[in-house]
């Protein structure tokens, strides 16, 4: 998948991360949800990857109540060396590329 290639080179996220991203979406009502619609061709503003990813554009979509799953997110984004820290604004834009789920930008700034 070149999305998610592209989240492994920019991030250096771990494969793992990304597969554990994919089974919670498979757990999330409102993602399955989601997914029903893009199966039926009734939603086309999300695709559903090879892998079985649900993304939008080009973002991985996270579940909404998963809080750890985006610490851990987050926690990759600010400790690799292509984002440097700089700022919840700079983290916000370096993960919205690849990462999508409501209240980013207020997740990343606590």
């Amino acid at each position: 998948m070149t999305q998610r290639g592209g989240i492994l080179t920019s991030l250096h996220v771990r494969p793992i991360l990304v597969e554990r991203v994919i089974a919670a979406q498979l757990g999330d009502p409102t993602l399955c949800r989601i997914r029903g619609e893009v199966e039926s061709g009734t939603r086309t503003d999300y695709t559903i990857m090879e892998d079985e990813a649900l993304v939008t554009r080009t973002r991985l979509c996270v579940p909404r109540n998963n809080d750890e799953l985006k610490r851990e997110i987050m926690a990759e984004a600010h400790c690799s060396t292509y984002s440097m820290h700089q700022g919840s604004t700079k983290m916000y834009r370096t993960l919205r590329e690849y990462y999508s789920w409501p209240h980013m930008k207020g997740d990343i700034a606590k």
